[in-house]
């Protein structure tokens, strides 16, 4: 997703080159739109179940990550939680 919005300024830039400023202005928006909810999906707390299914980790494996610091820790004490951004892939 981070490449689409890359491509949507260079088209912006394009746009902007060939006198098509509305529609650079356009796309200028829709990227910095999408930019903006990437951010906010990747701050999302997950669970370690929700991360389990996401990642295809398992959930014990997933704990040790937390308790080892090797994932932040997005939870409270005893009930550990993972960032989307954070989860394994």
């Amino acid at each position: 997703m981070r490449s689409l919005v890359e491509k949507w300024r260079a088209d912006a830039t394009t746009l902007e080159e060939h006198g098509a400023t509305a529609q650079a202005n356009v796309c200028k928006k829709h990227a910095v739109e999408l930019d903006i909810a990437l951010q906010e999906q990747g701050n999302e707390v997950l669970t370690l179940t929700q991360a389990s299914r996401l990642s295809g980790y398992s959930v014990d494996h997933l704990r040790r990550r937390v308790a080892d610091g090797t994932i932040p820790d997005a939870g409270r004490r005893n009930a550990p939680c993972i960032r989307r951004r954070d989860c394994p892939m």
